[in-house]
């Protein structure tokens, strides 16, 4: 059996490592309780057995027909997307935060244009500020 570096085997390594370890904490940090009386460990390892689950189902199905190769540059600029908004949201505010993620992430993709993005900016800025300011009451500032 030969296995390549496929899109879907180094993302279902990925969910499996993922799912492993969050499985490892839950168990080794929370008391799970029972199916009757739930502890605060039980949806960790639930969501954990879920994600090992579909790691393996990535697995399984990683002869996809007609795959592209895995593009290392537009998986460096969605990490470093996130990683800008987890950096700048407590420091500029929401819809800073929000824009930086949406300018990263698009230049992931070659073909989008910037009016695309500049209206992906402003409904996901709106959607943010509603779901987790408004909706929720985090007490995030929405722009500093």
């Amino acid at each position: 059996m030969h296995l390549t570096l496929s899109k879907n085997v180094i993302g279902g390594v990925l969910l499996l490592l993922i799912g492993f370890a969050v499985g490892w904490y839950s168990l080794s940090n929370y008391d799970i309780g029972s199916i009757s009386g739930m502890g605060p460990g039980m949806l960790p390892l639930i969501m954990a057995s879920i994600l090992v689950l579909c790691g393996l189902g990535c697995l399984i199905v990683r002869d996809a027909p007609e795959e592209e190769p895995l593009d290392i540059r537009a998986l460096a600029l969605i990490i470093g997307s996130i990683l800008s908004f987890a950096a700048t949201v407590e420091a500029l505010g929401l819809f800073p935060a929000v824009a930086a993620l949406v300018a990263i992430a698009s230049l992931a993709h070659r073909d989008r244009g910037l009016r695309r993005a500049l209206i992906l900016t402003v409904f996901l800025s709106i959607a943010a500020a509603a779901i987790f300011v408004f909706g929720l009451g985090l007490p995030l500032k929405l722009v500093t």
